[in-house]
């Protein structure tokens, strides 16, 4: 439980990624089936099964039969036209391979008893999948169809080496070619790219081409919030080309005034050989320091003996 249910008057538990199937819409536009890895615990549900109780418990009859995902979807691409297909990305959930599902664990997959050992020590039954033509368990039918491939291994190869095995020929396309449908589909026109290209910038004797300098900890907005990823984070600073410090007479850690836009900013400097003449640098997303990026022409002086103490 968390604030952000207390001022809810319904909380529903709703499965996340790992706990569901569902459907998927990439950057290519290609819409594509996902599966669960492992069923939660009750009373965790996909979002649609608790759409399909709460109309049944509000007496609503459009969503009655929805028992599988492929009503569900069957169901969406009858409501809209953009969403015609999506219902066919996979193998229905009866599909079988000589009578038995797909296996989503490896042969090599072990441990099952001792998973459950702490509530019986005998392997319990896995659960049956009614969604899918895949199995919770070692036990299960060769290779798939490239929709439903739950790992690529192959006698003699692991993981991502036995890739090369599923496809028809080695960095080419899946046997079965490539899982899913598009559902938008590229324009007969040709896109237009890099046309405006803006001038090279002709720099000025004592201005300096601003940028952003990533950190791994402190850079990523989130993380960057948690305690123990600023106590890795550096402190806010201006990083300097090592010849243009020395022609402006600034040394390691020597407090510099940065003239921004209506604005401006004191920090220590830090001297990088690998900063190209003319580009100073500002630490991208820190919370104690300022960011401003692709500004040309920024000023940058040594500050003055009476401002550095």
């Amino acid at each position: 439980h968390t604030p952000t249910a207390d001022p809810a008057n319904l909380v529903i538990p709703v499965g996340a990624f790992p706990e569901t199937d569902g459907t998927l819409v990439n950057q290519e536009g290609r819409a594509q089936r996902y599966y669960q890895a492992y069923m939660p615990a009750e009373p965790i549900m996909e979002s649609w099964r608790w759409l399909a109780k709460l109309a049944e418990a509000a007496g609503r009859k459009e969503l009655a039969g929805w028992a599988k995902l492929e009503d569900f979807t069957r169901a969406l691409a009858q409501s809209n036209p953009v969403f015609q297909g999506i219902d066919e990305l996979a193998p229905p959930s009866s599909w079988r391979i000589n009578g038995q599902a797909v296996a989503r664990e490896p042969h090599r997959y072990s441990g099952r008893t001792a998973m459950a050992a702490n509530r019986n020590v005998h392997e319990p039954a896995p659960p049956a999948d009614p969604d899918s033509a895949l199995s919770f368990s070692m036990e299960g039918s060769g290779k798939p169809p490239s929709s439903i491939i739950p790992f690529f291994w192959s006698p003699g190869w692991n993981s991502a080496q036995a890739i090369n095995k599923y496809q028809i020929e080695v960095g080419g396309r899946l046997h079965d070619g490539d899982p899913g449908k598009r559902l938008i589909e590229p324009g007969l026109s040709e896109a237009q790219y890099f046309e405006a290209i803006p001038a090279p910038w002709d720099r000025k004797k004592g201005a300096w081409q601003l940028v952003a300098r990533h950190h791994i900890f402190g850079s990523e907005e989130t993380s960057a919030l948690s305690p123990a990823i600023r106590e890795r984070s550096p402190m806010p600073y201006v990083a300097l080309n090592t010849k243009d410090a020395a022609e402006a007479k600034i040394g390691e850690g020597d407090l510099v005034r940065i003239t921004l836009p209506g604005r401006e900013e004191q920090l220590p400097a830090r001297l990088l050989d690998s900063l190209p003449a003319g580009v100073a640098a500002l630490p991208y997303g820190l919370p104690d320091g300022p960011f401003v990026e692709g500004i040309p022409g920024v000023g940058i002086k040594k500050a003055e003996e009476q401002q550095r103490q």
